[in-house]
């Protein structure tokens, strides 16, 4: 009787135990999961904006150079020099150099505005000889370098007038906002073939045939009072 009361015993101590259990993993779990630290949710990166495409880029280019043509032309010396860096450099065909906006503007009128100008007229293309040079860019938007030929027709303040062909290449520098400034500009023409020369050579002809004509006047008359003493005597 006492080994029943054992065994019973034992058996009751052992259901207990199996019958906690599950509550206890259950806890376990719980508590496992209550320790596990949140993870930051990192937001996805912004689109980056890929900027202009070079298609793009040069059709600023071509509006910007439409635009210094009209200026030029029309003498808006106010459009061309808003359209200047300010530590831009300008080398014009009479071979100064020309430094800064304030110089530039102070150039230009001298040469196209006021009773005292150089030049009465001017009208003159400029033809890039090639899509211009990308600089600065995964896409180049950041500067540009552009190059060609230009066909000029001036009237010199005395009614002179002649063409002239040369060739040209700036630099441009791109603003954040898709506007451009000219950093630097040159512009030269031959020195062996241009208008200038030619004009010297006609007067120099023109001279030298008025010159050789006095001269061949005063060996005739010489000639002839020489002829008359002889004569006399």
């Amino acid at each position: 009787m006492k080994h029943l009361s054992l065994a019973a015993l034992l058996l009751l101590t052992t259901a207990t135990v199996h019958a906690q259990e599950p509550e206890s993993e259950a806890t376990e779990g719980e508590a496992g999961d209550a320790e596990q630290p949140e993870v930051a949710r990192v937001p996805p990166p912004a689109p980056v904006d890929p900027g202009p495409s070079v298609e793009e880029i040069h059709n600023e280019l071509r509006a910007f150079h439409g635009e210094m043509e009209r200026g030029l032309n029309e003498k808006d010396i106010d459009a061309i020099v808003g359209a200047l860096d300010e530590n831009v450099i300008f080398t014009p065909m009479n071979g100064t150099i020309v430094r800064g906006p304030d110089e530039v503007r102070a150039y230009y009128e001298r040469m196209l505005v006021g009773p005292d100008a150089f030049l009465a007229d001017i009208r003159t293309t400029f033809e890039a000889d090639d899509l211009s040079i990308l600089h600065g860019g995964p896409e180049g938007q950041r500067s540009a370098i552009a190059f060609g030929q230009s066909d000029g027709h001036y009237e010199l303040s005395d009614g002179t007038e002649f063409d002239v062909k040369a060739v040209w290449v700036t630099t441009l520098l791109r603003n954040d906002d898709g506007t451009w400034r000219i950093g630097s500009f040159s512009y030269s023409s031959s020195m062996f073939d241009n208008p200038i020369l030619d004009m010297q050579r006609q007067y120099f002809m023109i001279g030298g045939g008025i010159a050789l004509f006095v001269v061949f006047l005063l060996a005739f008359f010489v000639g002839r009072m020489r002829g008359r003493k002889s004569a006399k005597a």
